[in-house]
């Protein structure tokens, strides 16, 4: 009912995702043009990164938790929760994956209308069923991951008052070391192994690798 209620911003967080793999497609097609080979990424892995990290954009970070949280916060709306039996971590949990399922259903049905368009391709991608049972695995694990992350950092409007700025900044710098505007195994050997230390790889990075079949 909340998703259908805020229609508008469902469609053009949908549109925004699609433009930003649009931009990606046509920099990758530029740069194979001049016979550049990137890594060990065709030019076909590619565009299928790119098409999933733009998935996981929408469907696993397409809800802004730690605004959620924060603003019940500073609005006072949480102590209704915390007065109820219920738990506000679970509470919260289950309202930020209907959305995440509302989203998947969404795009299911733009799967489904590319299917017969291009039955080869699209039956292709989804013909391994281990490799895809795996990858759905590891989604839900990213999405899990995600959403505790950023729930600490909605909880830290207590402490910070206003989480806007903090949670944008943490937000790119995820964005980057998740692997969702380049990926990770063509980024400095340094920063590759500092990387493994962090969580941001496996919210988007790893399960696009799965999917590959590269892990």
């Amino acid at each position: 009912m909340e998703v259908l209620a805020y229609r508008v911003n469902v469609l053009l967080l949908f549109l925004s995702q699609g433009f930003s793999l649009l931009v990606f497609v046509v920099l990758w097609q530029a740069i194979y043009s001049q016979n550049n080979q990137v890594g060990d990424y065709s030019l076909h892995q590619l565009i299928v990164y790119y098409s999933l990290s733009s998935f996981l954009g929408f469907v696993v970070w397409g809800v802004d938790v730690a605004w959620r949280v924060g603003d019940e916060i500073n609005l006072g709306l949480i102590t209704s929760y915390i007065l109820r039996p219920v738990n506000y971590f679970w509470l919260t949990f289950s309202a930020v994956l209907a959305k995440v399922i509302f989203n998947l259903i969404l795009v299911g049905l733009l799967v489904l209308g590319l299917y017969f368009f291009w039955p080869e391709g699209i039956g292709d991608l989804f013909s391994h069923g281990e490799r895809n049972l795996f990858f759905a695995l590891a989604v839900f694990f990213s999405f899990c991951l995600f959403f505790t992350f950023f729930f600490w950092v909605g909880i830290l409007a207590f402490w910070l008052g206003v989480i806007a700025g903090f949670n944008f900044f943490i937000r790119t710098v995820m964005v980057f070391l998740s692997g969702a505007l380049v990926p990770l195994n063509l980024l400095p050997e340094a920063l590759i192994q500092i990387n493994r230390l962090l969580p941001f790889q496996y919210i988007t990075w790893f399960p696009i690798q799965i999917f590959l079949g590269k892990i």
